[in-house]
C-alpha cells in the first residue's frame, strides 16, 4: 500500500512539473504585439486560467502579481491597452517595467464578467531594447484579464546632461546583441556595427564624455557623431575580461545645443560591450558683448525649435511662443541697444526680448529675406554675466544672430508698457541694473489689467504717413501698428478702458498713444483718486497720424495700485488707443509692509491653529483668525489650491481691524504663492429655473455683525448663494470688497439688520466695492438700506441673465434690480459700471413690468452716477427719485424708459439709445418725468433712435420742464414731436443739433 501511495505521489508530481515547464517556459514574446492571458511568465500566486465562450481569462486573486516576459525590437515609449472584465468591482491595479517605472491606477467596473472592455493604462511606459519583464498586479478581487496590447507611440529621448542607457537606442541597421549581466543591460558590438540615440539636451554648453564599457580583446576603436561634431577615440584601455566593466572619462569635450539631437555610436572593432554613455555639463556657452551673438549659441529653450546650418551660417528656427535663453558677458557697466537678423516667412515678426524680469516687445514685417529688427530701447547692463531671452510670438520666425551695440544713457525708466491692440493685451516692463536691490514681481502677478472692452475686431493695421511733433522721439513706432477701438455701447461693458498697475507710493508719468480718425477724439484721462483729470484731444485727420501725450500723477501713501481710466468725452462716441506707458524717475522698490498673517485651507491642516500653511485652520475659524489680527491688522490668507469651499451655512463675522490703518484683509493665496481665487459654493439650485421661484434659494455667505469693522475681502470667487454674498446685519465701518466674482446668487450685497445685532440698525459708514463681476441673480446686485453713507461702487459688471423671480399675483411678482439705493443713504457714488438685463415676468393682464439697472429713492441725498451703462431692462435704465441727483456720461440702451426722473436732476454728456418695450403697461421713451420733478437739465447729450419713439414723456400735471442745451445731439426719427412740444415744458437751446433718421 505504501509503495502504491509513493507511486501516485511521484506520478502527480511529474504531471505538475510537466505543466509547470510549459507555463513557466520563459519564452519572451516579441513586442509590439498582443499578449494573451496564458502568455504570462510567472506569478507570486497560483494562476487560474479559465476558458469562457472560447476566450481565455487570467483570473487574478487580490494582491496577485503576474509577470510577462517581452522582447523589444525597438526601444521606445509604449501605450499598454488592457482587455478585461470586472463585474461590479472597480479594478485597482499596479503596473511596472522591470524594477523601474511603477504606476497605480484604476479602471471602471463592468456589468458582467463576460462584458469585456478595452482601456488604456493612463501613462506610457519606457521599454529598452531586448528582453524585459512587465508586471501587472491586481489589488482588488474579481479582475479577469484577456489580453494586453503594446503600442509604440514615440522614441525614447535620453535627457542630457545625464546617463544614456545602452538599450535606449531608436535605430540599429545591423541588429546588435543585448545581455543582462549583474542586473544591468549591455550591448555587444560586432565590427562596424552602429546604433542611434535620440537626445533631449536641456541646456547648451560644453559636455565631457564618459563611457562604461568592457573590451577584453582590443583597445576600443569608436566614433560618436553629434550633429556636425564627431569624436573618434582609439586611446581607451582594454579590460581584463568581458565582465570587467570600467567607467572611463574619454577626455573629449563636446559642444551641444539645446533641443532634440541625434547621436550615432559606431564600434569599429568587435568585442566591445557598452553599458552607458554619460554626458556631464562642465560649462555654458557665453558671448562677449558689445558684438554679435549667434542664434545657435543658446543656453536652453522652452520648446522644440531647431539649430540648423543654412548657407554656411547657423540659425535657430523657433516654434510659436517658444522662449530661448542666451548668456552674454558685459565688459563694464553700460547701456546696450539690440538689433535682430531675422526671417519671418508665415506671419509678421513679433518677438519678446527679456532681460531679467524686464520684457521688451518688437515687431517687423513678414519677409523671406534676411532683414534687421532695430530695437529702440537702450537697456542698462552691469558688468558681468547676464541671461537674456527671446520669445517668438508668431509662427515661421528664424533668427541668425542679434547684435548688441552701445546705447544711450539717461533714458527714462519704463515700468510698464501696454500695447493696447497687440496680440498680448498687456506687457510688463521694468528696468533692472540701476539698483542692485531692485525687486520686481512676476509679470502676471505684478500687472493686473482689467479691460472693460471688447476684444473682438479691436485691431487694424495703419500706415504712419506722418509723425506729429508731440510724439516723443524715443516712442517705438511699432506700438502704433495695432489699435484698440473703444465704444460707448453695452457690448463694450462700460464707458472706457481701465488699466491697473502694481506700484508703490510716489511720482509717476503716464504716456498715452493714439492714432487719428476722420473726426476729433476726446479721451478723458483720470486716475482713480481723481488727482489726474485731463482730456487728451486727438485732432481729426484721415491720414492716420500718430499722437502721444504725457501727464504727471502721484500715488498716495498706503496705495499699491496705480489705476488709469480712459473714457470717451462728449461728443466722442469711440476712440482708438495704441498704447499706454508708465514711467518713474524715482528709485524703485517693490517691497510692501510685511503684515501679520493667518492661514486657512479647505478642511485645515496639521494642528489647525492657522499660524502657517502647514497648520492652516479650516474656513469655519475665519472669524477667529480675523480676531487674532484685530489689534495689529494683517491678512487672513485662504488657500485657493485646496479645493472648492462647499458651505451649507453662513460664515458669521464679528471681528475686524482696530482702525482703518490696521484693517484685516481676507484674500486668496496658496502655499506656492499662486494667486488664483479661492472658490466658495453654496446650496442655491443651479441652474436657476427659467420659471423662477427655485428651491433651495441658497444661504448667505459672509454675514457681518457688530465688531466687523475695517475689513477688506478680495480675490474671491463664489457661486450658488442666496440673499447676500455679503450681508451687513449691524452697524459697521470701513468695508472694502475688491476683485470678486459671483455666479447664480439671489443678491450680491445687502445691508439689513439682523435679529442677533446689538446695534439698532445695519448702517455702513464707508464702503468701497470695486472690480466685481456678478452674473446670474434674481433679486439684485447691490441693495443699500437704512442710513449708510460714503458708499463707492466702481468697476462693476452685473448681468442678471434674466433670472426670474416668483410671481403669485399682479402686484406680487419679484424682479431683479442692478443697484438699488434706498432708505436715508447719503454720499453715494456709482462709477464706471455696467448693469444689464433686469426683467420682471408678469403674466397678469395690465401689469406694469419693473426691473431697473439703477434705482434710487426719495430720502437719499448726494447721489452721483458717472460713466455707467444701463441696458436691456423691462423698465428703466436709471429710475431716479433722489432730489438733485447728478448723472455724468451715463449710457442707457434698450430699456423701456431709458431715464425716469421723479425730482429735479442734472444729466451731463448722457446718451439715450433705442428704447425697447418688452411687455406690460406703459410706453417706451427716452426721458420720462413725474409731475413733481420740476426742473430737469440735460447738457451736451446724445439721443438716438430709428423708430417713432417719444423722446420726452410726462406724467400728469403739473408737468416737469426739460432744459436741453450746450450742443446736445438728437438723431431721431420724430423731429416734429420735438418741435411741437417746445414751450413751457420743453426748452431746447438753439445750439442743439437736430438730425432726422
Amino acid at each position: 500500500m505504501q509503495v502504491l501511495t509513493l507511486i501516485r505521489v511521484l506520478f502527480f508530481n511529474l504531471i505538475f512539473l510537466f505543466w509547470a515547464s510549459i507555463a513557466f517556459s520563459g519564452v519572451a514574446h516579441q513586442i509590439p504585439s498582443d499578449l494573451l492571458a496564458d502568455d504570462y511568465e510567472s506569478s507570486d500566486k497560483s494562476v487560474n486560467i479559465v476558458v469562457r465562450n472560447g476566450v481565455k481569462e487570467l483570473r487574478f486573486k487580490k494582491n496577485q502579481s503576474v509577470n510577462f516576459k517581452v522582447n523589444l525590437s525597438k526601444a521606445g515609449l509604449y501605450k499598454v491597452r488592457v482587455h478585461y472584465s470586472s463585474k461590479g468591482t472597480t479594478p485597482q491595479l499596479n503596473a511596472k517595467v522591470n524594477d523601474g517605472q511603477k504606476l497605480d491606477f484604476n479602471f471602471e467596473a463592468t456589468p458582467y464578467n463576460s462584458d469585456y472592455v478595452d482601456r488604456n493604462i493612463p501613462e506610457y511606459f519606457e521599454f529598452l531594447y531586448g528582453e524585459q519583464i512587465f508586471t501587472l498586479k491586481a489589488k482588488s478581487d474579481n479582475f479577469y484579464l484577456v489580453r494586453l496590447e503594446f503600442i509604440k507611440v514615440d522614441y525614447l529621448y535620453e535627457k542630457v546632461p545625464g546617463e544614456i542607457r545602452a538599450g535606449a537606442f531608436f535605430k540599429n541597421p545591423d541588429p546588435v546583441t543585448t545581455y543582462v549581466r549583474d542586473g544591468q543591460q549591455e550591448i555587444q558590438f560586432k565590427k562596424d556595427q552602429k546604433i542611434f540615440y535620440k537626445l533631449d539636451v536641456k541646456e547648451a554648453g560644453y559636455y565631457d564624455l564618459y563611457l562604461e564599457y568592457s573590451s577584453p580583446n582590443y583597445n576600443p576603436l569608436i566614433r560618436l557623431d553629434f550633429q556636425e561634431a564627431s569624436v573618434d577615440d582609439s586611446q581607451l584601455p582594454k579590460t581584463s575580461s568581458a565582465s570587467d566593466f570600467i567607467d572611463e572619462a574619454t577626455g573629449h569635450r563636446i559642444k551641444l545645443y539645446p533641443g532634440y539631437n541625434e547621436m550615432e555610436f559606431l564600434s569599429m572593432r568587435a568585442g566591445f560591450n557598452l553599458r552607458k554613455v554619460e554626458l556631464k555639463r562642465i560649462g555654458s556657452l557665453s558671448t562677449d558683448v558689445p558684438g554679435k551673438v549667434s542664434a545657435a549659441e543658446l543656453l536652453s529653450t522652452s520648446g522644440y525649435g531647431k539649430v540648423l546650418k543654412n548657407g554656411g551660417e547657423w540659425e535657430y528656427q523657433f516654434q510659436k511662443n517658444e522662449r530661448v535663453k542666451y548668456r552674454i558677458n558685459v565688459a563694464e557697466d553700460m547701456y546696450l541697444k539690440f538689433d535682430f537678423k531675422y526671417i519671418a516667412q508665415e506671419e509678421d515678426a513679433l518677438i519678446e526680448f527679456g532681460v531679467g524680469n524686464s520684457l521688451y516687445n518688437y515687431g517687423a514685417e513678414k519677409t523671406n529675406e534676411w532683414k534687421n529688427i532695430e530695437a529702440n530701447d537702450s537697456i542698462f547692463f552691469s558688468k558681468g554675466s547676464h541671461e537674456i531671452t527671446i520669445r517668438a510670438k508668431n509662427s515661421g520666425f528664424r533668427l541668425r544672430n542679434f547684435n548688441a551695440k552701445e546705447g544711450n544713457a539717461g533714458q527714462a525708466l519704463a515700468l510698464y508698457q501696454v500695447n493696447s491692440g497687440g496680440p498680448t493685451k498687456a506687457e510688463f516692463k521694468a528696468e533692472l541694473g540701476i539698483n542692485d536691490s531692485l525687486q520686481v514681481f512676476n509679470g502676471d502677478q505684478n500687472l493686473k489689467m482689467a479691460v472693460f472692452g471688447s476684444f473682438a475686431d479691436s485691431t487694424r493695421e495703419i500706415s504712419l504717413h506722418s509723425r506729429d511733433s508731440s510724439v516723443p522721439t524715443e516712442v517705438p513706432t511699432d506700438i502704433f501698428k495695432t489699435l484698440r477701438v473703444e465704444k460707448n455701447t453695452a457690448d463694450y461693458h462700460s464707458s472706457g478702458l481701465v488699466y491697473r498697475f502694481s506700484a508703490k507710493p510716489g511720482n509717476y508719468r503716464v504716456r498715452l498713444h493714439s492714432v487719428s480718425l476722420n473726426v476729433e477724439q476726446r479721451i478723458r484721462v483720470e486716475s482713480e483718486d481723481d488727482s489726474l483729470k485731463e482730456v487728451f484731444v486727438v485732432p481729426s485727420n484721415s491720414k492716420n497720424v500718430a499722437y502721444s501725450v504725457e501727464y504727471d500723477l502721484s500715488l498716495g501713501n498706503g496705495e499699491r495700485e496705480l489705476i488709469i481710466n480712459l473714457i470717451p468725452e462728449f461728443p466722442t462716441e469711440k476712440f482708438q488707443l495704441a498704447g499706454i506707458e508708465i514711467f518713474s524717475d524715482s528709485e524703485l522698490n517693490w517691497s510692501f509692509p510685511n503684515l501679520a498673517k493667518r492661514y486657512i485651507s479647505n478642511g485645515g491642516r496639521g494642528s489647525k491653529d492657522g499660524l502657517s500653511w502647514e497648520n492652516a485652520a479650516n474656513i469655519g475659524k475665519l472669524n477667529q483668525m480675523i480676531g487674532e489680527l484685530s489689534n495689529t491688522g494683517g491678512e487672513v490668507l485662504i488657500d485657493s489650491q485646496s479645493g472648492v469651499y462647499e458651505l451649507n451655512s453662513e460664515l458669521v463675522i464679528k471681528k475686524g481691524g482696530a482702525s482703518s490703518s490696521k484693517k484685516v484683509i481676507v484674500r486668496s493665496s496658496s502655499p506656492n504663492a499662486y494667486v488664483g481665487r479661492a472658490e466658495f459654493a453654496g446650496t442655491r439650485i443651479d441652474p436657476w429655473p427659467e420659471a423662477g421661484a427655485g428651491s433651495p434659494k441658497g444661504k448667505q455667505l459672509f454675514v457681518l455683525l457688530d465688531g466687523a469693522d475695517n475689513l477688506e475681502f478680495r480675490d474671491i470667487s463664489v457661486k450658488n448663494f442666496g440673499n447676500g454674498v455679503v450681508r451687513v446685519g449691524a452697524n459697521i465701518e470701513n468695508l472694502s470688497l475688491i476683485d470678486m466674482d459671483a455666479k447664480n446668487v439671489a443678491k450680491f450685497f445687502e445691508n439689513y439688520i439682523s435679529d442677533s445685532a446689538q446695534s439698532p440698525s445695519a448702517d455702513v459708514d464707508g464702503l468701497v466695492a470695486k472690480f466685481i463681476d456678478i452674473r446670474g441673480y434674481d433679486q439684485g446686485g447691490f441693495r443699500f438700506k437704512h442710513h449708510s453713507k460714503n458708499l463707492l461702487v466702481r468697476h462693476i459688471y452685473g448681468d442678471s441673465e434674466m433670472q426670474r423671480g416668483a410671481c403669485t399675483a399682479k402686484d406680487k411678482c419679484d424682479f431683479a434690480m442692478g443697484i438699488s439705493v434706498e432708505g436715508h443713504n447719503e454720499n453715494v457714488v456709482l462709477r464706471q459700471s455696467t448693469m444689464l438685463n433686469h426683467h420682471q415676468f408678469n403674466d397678469f393682464s395690465g401689469a406694469y413690468y419693473n426691473g431697473d439697472s439703477v434705482a434710487s429713492e426719495g430720502d437719499v441725498t448726494n447721489l452721483l452716477i458717472m460713466d455707467f451703462i444701463a441696458a436691456g431692462n423691462t423698465d428703466a435704465g436709471f429710475d431716479i427719485k433722489t432730489q438733485d441727483a447728478v448723472l455724468i456720461r451715463t449710457v442707457a440702451i434698450d430699456n423701456k424708459r431709458n431715464y425716469r426722473s421723479w425730482k429735479s436732476m442734472e444729466l451731463e454728456q448722457v446718451s439715450s439709445i433705442s428704447p425697447n418695450h418688452r411687455g406690460g403697461s406703459g410706453s417706451r421713451n427716452h426721458f420720462w418725468a413725474y409731475k413733481n420733478s420740476p426742473q430737469i437739465y440735460i447738457y451736451n447729450s446724445f439721443v438716438y433712435d430709428e423708430e417713432d419713439i417719444p423722446t420726452f414723456a410726462w406724467d400728469d400735471n403739473p408737468k416737469a420742464t426739460f432744459h436741453v442745451s450746450d450742443e446736445s445731439i438728437f438723431q431721431i426719427k420724430n423731429l416734429d414731436f420735438l418741435r411741437e412740444k417746445q414751450g413751457s415744458y420743453l426748452k431746447i437751446s438753439e445750439d442743439t443739433i437736430l438730425i432726422q433718421n
